[in-house]
């Protein structure tokens, strides 16, 4: 069942806690789809695979933060412009001592020419991945193989994903188109494309 809250969800009625960038190139070498993740070296995801991002500073929107980001994290330089929304990460943490409802925005950019990678020392160690290796995504935080997929529907459309992190632990996800008229459809068979 769908929680009632992503289905009247508005992108425009809150300034999200995080940002994410989903870069994506083919490989100047192999003509494969890649996509850029990192090594995190510190905090709750560490010597996980995470995609570039973080939080934005005082007075920085979303496309502003993750550019900074990823030239931080990465080295890569892209304009903000280059940006664009994809979708939402809506995580509603329902555990007595943490109770929380965060959102994490998801931006996407293709990167046409090949550049170097410059790590974050002690932070970040970037890395281009094969989306398609289902082992490297169960190394990804749990939540992205239920997302990920629907930054690359086609027709793009974009989307918000909730999280729920129930009393006892256990978690569910929901996911759901944004329609044109700022209705959600819900999504069933969202993650089974991978």
């Amino acid at each position: 069942m769908y929680n009632s809250y992503i289905l009247c969800y508005n992108f425009n009625m809150r300034v999200p806690e995080q940002n994410l960038a989903i870069i994506d190139r083919y490989n100047p070498k192999t003509g494969e789809f890649e996509l850029l993740v990192g090594v995190q070296q510190r905090g709750p995801w560490q010597n996980c695979l995470n995609f570039p991002g973080g939080k934005a500073g005082e007075d920085e929107l979303p496309w502003d933060a993750v550019a900074r980001e990823v030239a931080e994290e990465t080295g890569i330089l892209l304009p903000a412009h280059t940006f664009k929304l994809l979708g939402e990460l809506v995580v509603v943490d329902k555990r007595p001592e943490i109770p929380t409802i965060g959102s994490v925005a998801i931006l996407g950019a293709h990167l046409a020419e090949d550049m170097p990678l410059i790590g974050k020392a002690d932070e970040f160690d970037p890395l281009w991945i094969n989306p398609t290796d289902r082992n490297i995504l169960l190394s990804m935080p749990r939540d992205v193989p239920f997302w990920l997929p629907l930054a690359f529907r086609e027709p793009f459309q974009q989307f918000v994903c909730s999280r729920t992190i129930e009393e006892n632990g256990g978690h569910s996800f929901d996911a759901a188109l944004m329609l044109s008229d700022e209705n959600f459809e819900p999504v069933h068979e969202f993650a089974t494309n991978l």
